[in-house]
């Protein structure tokens, strides 16, 4: 493998991919916890069925899985990673600027705020871990 098919990522990358990573098993554990504690979680929640949230343990640990994969990709520099990466980063930050503009800064809670600046500075710093992947695939 030479250096040119495979790029290291930089700092940036590297620490989206890394937390994207975290991300990943964090919902992992989070899912597994909602599958062996349904029934004590159905008091805390009575508009929710056991199934329902079993359910939603199920998909966390699904999208658990595809983060951690996603976020491998990242540290490999694989440009499906990446291009995965910023479509959700630029659909958090779309979806963050919109409410921004519709709901106004004032009636919003801070993490919106927070949230949309994050997805900013993800989705800039991958779309240059992109353009590094996508020229090191054309030499």
């Amino acid at each position: 493998m030479s250096s040119s098919t495979h790029p290291r990522p930089g700092f940036g990358v590297s620490v989206v991919g890394a937390l994207t990573m975290f991300s990943g098993i964090l919902n992992v554990v989070a899912g597994i916890i909602l599958l062996f504690t349904r029934e004590d979680i159905n008091g805390d929640f009575p508009s929710l069925s056991e199934g329902e949230i079993a359910l939603f343990g199920v998909a966390a640990i699904v999208f658990g899985l595809i983060y951690i994969l996603v976020g491998r990709g990242m540290l490999r520099m694989s440009r499906f990673a990446l291009g995965l990466g910023l479509l959700v980063a630029g659909i958090n930050l779309v979806s963050g600027v919109l409410l921004i503009i519709f709901e106004g800064i004032s009636n919003l809670h801070y993490s919106i705020l927070v949230s949309t600046l994050i997805s900013l500075v993800v989705f800039l710093i991958l779309s240059s871990g992109f353009s590094r992947a996508s020229e090191a695939r054309r030499d």
